[in-house]
């Protein structure tokens, strides 16, 4: 390990003091240490081996997606609230870079989701929790006809549709009342956000199905577009007819394990 990126919320730490204190004991390493910070820089950088986030899962998330055309590692230091994927804390900080510096730690791959609009669209959308399908500010239901590598499922009228990968179960997907996946399964999750239905439920498929959806909506107000929502950090206008294909992204995401702890209690102790 050469080179370490610290991505830093400054919301969450304004005078950078963890910041600092991360760069104080890298340099006493002599390891190549560079500063990127959330909402105003670019985390991405060429050659970086570890990416350290600080902030909360949303911050970590920020990070990954920075880094989605390379192959870091990742950590987070948790200085927000949750902290699902943020493992380090500030009073386990030093003791914890002693370990991923001695090399004591474990990598736990993640699947990540690729989505495009159109069916000959070559831009594809990365997407570490969910890929969302909503009204936006609509004031009434979408229409989705949703299919499983190409084989029609149903058609939903509803608020949105979620598609999660395990990581992002216990997100967005938990909240709309989505089942949880373990972090270190392959698996995908749809979930209807407020379906006009009585028979419309949450669907988990294999990370080598490709979900299709298709907007059948009367979208007359142009001011008033349903949209497609990655992660909660990236929007895209959608229109009548739009086809969105959402598939798992070949690419796993690597982030660090210092604890051999099981998800259930991890899942127990952070989410009441």
């Amino acid at each position: 390990m050469k080179k370490v990126l610290v991505y830093t919320n400054l919301e969450k730490d304004p005078k950078e003091e963890y910041a600092k204190k991360i760069r104080g004991i890298l340099k006493e390493e002599k390891l190549e240490c560079v500063f990127s910070r959330h909402k105003e820089e670019r985390p991405a950088e060429d050659g970086v081996d570890l990416v350290i986030s600080i902030g909360g899962d949303g911050t970590m998330i920020s990070a990954i997606r920075g880094f989605k055309d390379q192959n870091p590692l990742f950590i987070g230091l948790n200085v927000g609230k949750l902290g699902f994927l943020t493992e380090m804390t500030p009073q386990t900080l030093k003791a914890d870079l002693k370990k991923i510096l001695s090399n004591r730690y474990e990598v736990e791959e993640r699947n990540a989701l690729l989505a495009s609009i159109g069916k000959t669209s070559k831009k594809q959308y990365f997407a570490i929790n969910d890929v969302v399908v909503g009204r936006g500010q609509m004031a009434r239901l979408i229409g989705v006809e949703i299919y499983i590598n190409l084989i029609y499922v149903d058609t939903y009228f509803l608020d949105g549709m979620i598609v999660a990968t395990s990581t992002g179960s216990t997100a967005y997907n938990l909240s709309a009342g989505g089942p949880i996946l373990k972090a270190d399964g392959g698996n995908i999750v749809l979930t209807p956000i407020c379906p006009h239905s009585l028979r419309a439920r949450p669907l988990v498929i294999s990370e080598g199905d490709t979900v299709t959806m298709k907007l059948i909506s009367d979208v007359k107000d142009m001011k008033e577009v349903p949209n497609l929502n990655l992660d909660g950090q990236e929007i895209h206008s959608l229109k009548n007819d739009d086809i969105i294909t959402v598939k798992a992204s070949n690419q796993k995401i690597r982030i660090l394990s210092l604890r051999k702890e099981h998800f259930f209690k991890k899942l127990r102790d952070k989410i009441r």
